[in-house]
């Protein structure tokens, strides 16, 4: 299925025409034009954080798998899902042949098959690797959308749209007389849900979850909610490619069990990694930027890989990759923004 408002700069989602009634403001995001706000990045932080916002996040991918061939997806995730029940999900990581992230993943088991959500553009990546291990996969990218209800009124907002309860954290509960799910997931650090749905009912969904309450919310306000947070964003964190154990996410991953580039992981969690992914916090007016040096000293330590004006804290946030010996809670170190050494400490994610 041919994505509608197609564009010579990238795919929109279904629901463009949608946000663009609604004054929305594209930009080009992983080959894809996508809403980058509605109103301003600020009013839908907040909108969030204090009260419900709706993200159309139609761009990430959508894998589906048979539940007959858990085994094989195992193999190729760095979680056992062939311990994940019915109707619960996980989030985890895809690793490469030499233990490096290719993407981190949320997979939900459907009891008869798993859906598997990678990052946008990545769906044909992360689905090769998946075939490589034995999967039969069917790319369902183009034919469903992904809507995120995020917010502390999501229970009020999403029971008055839909008649429905929120599932739970990390659980998932078919939708009624339709092709699709809802699940307790998102990427905002606020109690929220997804929907799984196709094009169709995705549109009436939309306009169902704003007339119920909800603020429109773009990749602007859904970048600063996830840096607050400590979230990594695939294509920052993980690019150039670090293990899990550079990118301190070796909670995400079963070493009990066996996958592509566990061994790897396990080699360099043993010799200790070259450098380690934290959290930088300004002391100062400023906004870190992705590759901005860190400094101590006067020598380079390490580069910011996402950074941001936190509108909750009021101060310039952002991740890192550092020599593990300055990444400590506390130190001293300085980012240079725009030829100017900003002063900043270490503080460990989250920010919130």
């Amino acid at each position: 299925m041919a994505n509608e408002g197609a564009s010579e700069t990238g795919p929109t989602t279904p629901l463009a025409a949608l946000h663009e009634d609604r004054g929305a403001k594209f930009t080009s995001f992983a080959g894809w034009q996508m809403p980058l706000q509605f109103t301003s990045i600020l009013d839908e932080h907040e909108a969030v954080r204090e009260r419900v916002g709706v993200f159309d996040v139609s761009h990430m991918g959508n894998l589906e798998v048979p539940d007959t061939q858990a085994e094989e997806l195992a193999s190729a995730l760095g979680a056992d899902v062939t311990e994940l029940a019915a109707e619960r999900a996980r989030y985890t990581l895809v690793l490469e042949d030499e233990g490096t992230i290719l993407d981190d993943v949320i997979v939900f088991h459907r009891g008869d098959r798993f859906h598997v959500v990678p990052n946008a553009g990545r769906n044909e990546v992360v689905g090769n690797r998946l075939e490589d291990q034995g999967c039969g996969v069917a790319d369902l990218t183009r034919d469903r959308c992904i809507l995120a209800l995020q917010g502390p009124e999501v229970h009020e907002t999403l029971e008055e749209a839909t008649g429905l309860e929120h599932p739970g954290r990390f659980r998932l509960t078919e939708l009624p007389e339709q092709e699709g799910f809802v699940s307790g997931t998102g990427y905002t650090g606020e109690e929220g849900v997804e929907f799984v749905v196709d094009p169709e009912h995705a549109k009436a969904l939309w306009s169902d979850l704003v007339d119920a309450g909800a603020d429109p919310a773009g990749l602007g306000a859904r970048d600063t909610l996830r840096l607050e947070k400590g979230f990594p964003l695939a294509g920052n964190e993980f690019d150039p490619p670090v293990t899990p154990v550079e990118a301190q996410m070796l909670w995400a991953i079963d070493l009990e069990h066996d996958f592509v580039g566990r061994s790897e992981v396990v080699t360099r969690r043993e010799a200790g990694p070259e450098r380690l992914l934290t959290g930088v916090k300004l002391q100062e007016k400023g906004i870190p930027r992705r590759d901005c040096p860190v400094l101590q000293d006067g020598d380079r330590v390490g580069r910011i890989s996402s950074g941001t004006m936190s509108p909750s804290l009021g101060v310039g946030i952002g991740l890192a990759y550092l020599e593990p010996e300055v990444a400590e809670e506390g130190t001293e170190i300085a980012v240079e923004v725009r030829e100017r050494e900003l002063s900043a400490l270490i503080e460990e994610a989250p920010f919130l």
